[in-house]
């Protein structure tokens, strides 16, 4: 679905034009202002760090890359 700038994190990080880093995330919080469709996946693959950062060529965001640290523990 096409970013929806100001919605959700990644809309947030584009609307901002800035790069954000979470090192420790709250995962109840996250889930709280998660986009419904997206909720189920947070859910399924708790995240342990955010980090998202804007694509801009010319001048104009493209989108958001954004990359997570699962919780899943280390055999």
């Amino acid at each position: 679905r096409p970013l929806r700038f100001g919605e959700g994190f990644l809309g947030k990080v584009a609307a901002e034009q800035r790069r954000v880093l979470i090192p420790r995330l709250n995962m109840a919080e996250f889930l709280a202002n998660a986009a419904p469709e997206y909720r189920a996946l947070a859910e399924r693959f708790p995240a342990h760090s955010l980090l998202a950062v804007p694509l801009k060529a010319h001048g104009h965001t493209l989108g958001v890359l954004g990359m997570a640290r699962d919780q899943t523990p280390q055999a």
